[in-house]
């Protein structure tokens, strides 16, 4: 029996973090939480997640500058991103710059319910999601 992947949770809302992990570790997975984009560079740096899931709007730093600055760090660069955004305003944009940046996934937040219990189980348009949180 293998050990089901690390996740690193990535985001400024208390409810919102606290709701992933709960999901996810009913799931079976190991949580790592991070409050915002700065602490999740360092949590992803020291704790070498599986897999990070991140909302995209976050004070210090928002979630596309965190996937474009841990994309170019050898040791996490290859680590699958998931992004979430609450908000529909410039989701285009959004949605561009972070997949230029990196992530393998966006989410708009009214599908996170439906889908978070699917995180594991859907594959990345790049590849190599589901491989890593198996």
């Amino acid at each position: 029996m293998t050990d089901k992947a690390k996740i690193l949770v990535v985001d400024d809302s208390d409810t919102k973090r606290g709701m992933y992990t709960e999901m996810l570790k009913r799931e079976g997975y190991t949580v790592i939480e991070a409050r915002d984009g700065e602490e999740g560079i360092k949590k992803a740096m020291t704790q070498s997640p599986d897999a990070i899931i991140a909302d995209v709007a976050m004070p210090k730093m928002d979630g596309i500058e965190m996937v474009t600055l841990l994309k170019k760090e050898n040791s996490v660069k290859y680590v699958p991103i998931i992004c979430i955004s609450a908000t529909f305003k410039d989701i285009a944009t959004k949605f561009r710059a972070l997949i230029e940046a990196g992530a393998e996934e966006f989410f708009y937040m009214p599908e996170i319910p439906r889908a978070s219990g699917e995180i594991a189980r859907r594959p990345a348009h790049k590849g190599g999601l589901s491989r890593a949180l198996g």
